[in-house]
């Protein structure tokens, strides 16, 4: 018979007061205690009630999930913790292909480089002189790594009326409304504060095939692509634009031209030269709402740019290489273990990537910024990758989590409430061998803990330390 040991830290309340494990075997869901148990001081902390209710909390959540490890497919960890405390451990240091739950890493790092209310500004600068509102000279709209930039009809094209978006066309009002009415160059498109590879070269070629993610680049609009389709599709949403700057000045002239400004020259990208003027911007949405884009609706485009901002806003230049390289040091400065971390994109897409549960479930549970990386998470039973999941379940409504999918990765890590307000966060991967599908055992784990979890027993305090009712 197998043993699997599934480490429940249960306390340590006080100082001086020593650690409790449980080692639960998965098989016949028998515990018994090991470690050394200290010896409780009369006047210690730990006596008080409020303390062993939440020893027997931890005990309860951690049954509740006790026979889950055993039962994982192929290779897999999982981690439960609750408010700083990791409660259930099942290989939590076991590097495995995260697949998009990757992208709660990319969302912790950024969050700790801008504000959640900051935002992402696309400019347009006059390269000559404007005169009575004529510019001599080009309009160049300079990217500001705005993930979001979109027209109205790529905007109309997706399921959900509510997912961010940065409108274009706000731009081209803007300068409508400095009083521009000519052009006597040409609109330009500067992404170059981003560099210009546009995919992950690691990527296999059906990925560039399927689309899976747009164009990269520091200027891009309708998430790079020159076509795209009327609905919203996964894969194959639209043919990729080979210059997305150049495409972007495009897009910019003829919205121009529509609201009467003449435009001399043809589109083209370069670069905005020092000193030019700024003739209108365009402020993104918060940042808040940009991470929660890329969380809620997993979009991979997203995760890439966002990678090149990390490394920009670090310093260390707006590659996928650089940026990859300031998440790690972020990581790790907020305190959260990278021991097993190897990325090599941000969207989770390629196998290469490797991360682990104590990971991804410290950033969820003790990242600076959790609370607005929670708030960005899709719902169970009712939006983004989740909107179809667990409906019915006492983990609809509740559970706010990131999910991720291969062929061969079933993953989900996040965050939900018990019934006695308790919010445990935790997280779950199974990989099995690279050519076979995850079964549906895998995916079915993931219900399985978060409704657990959401109807983890509420306990009472031990009768046996509750102080006795006063003589009269």
């Amino acid at each position: 018979m197998r043993f699997l040991a599934v480490v429940v830290v249960l306390a340590a309340l006080a100082a001086g007061a020593g650690w409790a494990a449980l080692e639960v075997d998965a098989s016949t869901g028998t515990e018994s205690s090991v470690g050394t148990q200290a010896v409780t001081p009369v006047l210690s902390v730990r006596r008080a009630p409020e303390s062993l209710l939440d020893v027997r909390r931890d005990q309860a959540a951690a049954a509740a999930v006790a026979d889950v490890p055993g039962r994982i497919p192929g290779g897999g960890c999982l981690v439960v913790a609750q408010g700083g405390r990791e409660l259930v451990l099942h290989d939590p240091d076991r590097p495995l292909v995260p697949a998009s739950t990757q992208k709660l890493l990319v969302a912790g790092a950024l969050l700790s480089l801008m504000e959640p209310d900051e935002t992402f500004r696309t400019t347009a600068v006059a390269t000559g002189p404007v005169t009575d509102g004529v510019v001599e000279g080009d309009l160049v709209v300079v990217g500001g790594g705005d993930p979001l930039l979109s027209t109205d009809a790529y905007i109309a094209r997706q399921s959900d009326p509510a997912r961010p978006a940065t409108r274009i066309e706000d731009l081209a009002d803007a300068v409508v409304a400095a009083g521009i009415t000519e052009v006597r160059g040409a609109v330009v498109g500067d992404g170059t504060r981003y560099d210009d590879v546009r995919t992950i070269p690691s990527w296999p070629q059906r990925y560039r095939d399927q689309v899976v993610a747009g164009p990269l680049s520091g200027l891009g609009v309708n998430d790079g692509l020159e076509t795209f389709t009327d609905t919203e599709v996964p894969v194959n949403p639209g043919r990729p634009a080979a210059d997305p700057p150049a495409h972007t000045a495009a897009v910019m002239t003829d919205l121009l031209r529509e609201r009467g400004v003449t435009v001399v020259g043809d589109p083209r990208s370069g670069s905005a030269p020092q000193g030019a003027t700024e003739v209108a911007a365009l402020e993104s949405p918060p940042v808040r709402d940009v991470v929660a884009q890329m969380l809620v609706y997993s979009d991979n485009t997203t995760a890439e740019l966002l990678v090149k901002e990390i490394g920009v806003r670090s310093g260390v230049g707006g590659s996928t290489a650089a940026g990859l390289a300031a998440l790690r040091d972020l990581l790790a400065g907020q305190g959260i273990p990278v021991e097993g971390l190897a990325l090599t994109d941000g969207s989770g897409l390629d196998l290469g990537n490797r991360a682990t549960c104590r990971t991804l479930a410290a950033v969820l549970d003790r990242s600076p910024s959790r609370d607005v990386l929670i708030e960005g998470l899709a719902v169970a039973g009712e939006s983004g990758t989740l909107a179809e999941r667990m409906v019915g379940t006492p983990a609809a409504g509740n559970l706010r989590a990131k999910t991720g999918s291969l062929r061969h990765v079933a993953a989900l890590a996040g965050v939900v409430d018990g019934p006695d307000g308790r919010r445990y966060t935790f997280a779950y991967i199974t990989n099995v061998p690279e050519g076979e599908f995850v079964p549906e055992l895998g995916s079915a784990l993931q219900e399985e803990i978060a409704v657990a979890l959401a109807t983890v027993p509420e306990v009472e305090p031990p009768p046996e330390v509750m102080p006795e009712p006063l003589a009269s």
